[in-house]
């Protein structure tokens, strides 16, 4: 499944979503979690800032938590992306009748590791390498490969035209991350702030 969803991502996530699987799913899920789990892993360990900052048992906590907190937050904005997203450019597309609407809801979230796993997975393999720009490719590819994998599943869960699985979700999530880092940056300026005083 993993090598089809990297070498034949449109009939994988296709055949993914239109023959669901609650074990594969789970699979996938926590498959995704390890990776994360190596990425927190690799970045404790080889970013002496954090060292410093945590200390030698704090960081190693810290790896361990971090994981499924970023799986939770990484699930809801993929989800309610592709809500406001289809909401906003293929309104007319979504049923009305809500047990569809849950089931075809559910089917999006259960897209949401299969269409997460090979980014992540790339990019940790990329990181090893301990090259910056290796690891910024890597970073590209995860979003780009997650949106077109993303993109795929919407596609075929609500029959909706291309542009609208693709670039809905990429505008609710770009708006998303610009105003939480507006809202960090404000965060970091009053701290500074409040040094100076």
């Amino acid at each position: 499944m993993l090598r089809g969803l990297l070498f034949k991502p449109r009939e994988t996530m296709e055949h993914v979503v239109r023959n669901p699987n609650r074990e594969l799913t789970s699979s996938f899920n926590f498959l995704l979690i390890v990776l994360y789990l190596v990425n927190a892993v690799l970045f404790v360990s080889t970013y002496p800032p954090v060292q410093d900052l945590l200390g030698e048992y704090g960081r190693w906590v810290v790896a361990l938590l971090v994981p499924p907190i970023i799986y939770g937050f990484q699930r809801f904005v993929y989800v309610v992306s592709a809500r406001l997203g289809l909401a906003m450019f293929a309104a007319s597309k979504l049923p009305t009748d809500p047990t569809e609407q849950r089931y075809k809801r559910s089917l999006v979230a259960m897209s949401f590791p299969f269409a997460t796993v090979p980014g992540v997975l790339i990019a940790n393999v990329l990181s090893v390498f301990n090259s910056p720009t290796l690891s910024l490719v890597g970073v590209y590819f995860t979003i780009a490969f997650t949106f077109l994998l993303m993109m795929y599943a919407l596609r075929t869960i609500y029959d909706v035209p291309t542009a609208a699985a693709l670039w809905g979700p990429v505008l609710v999530q770009l708006i998303f991350y610009v105003a939480l880092g507006m809202i960090y940056f404000m965060v970091l300026l009053t701290i500074w702030s409040g040094k100076m005083i």
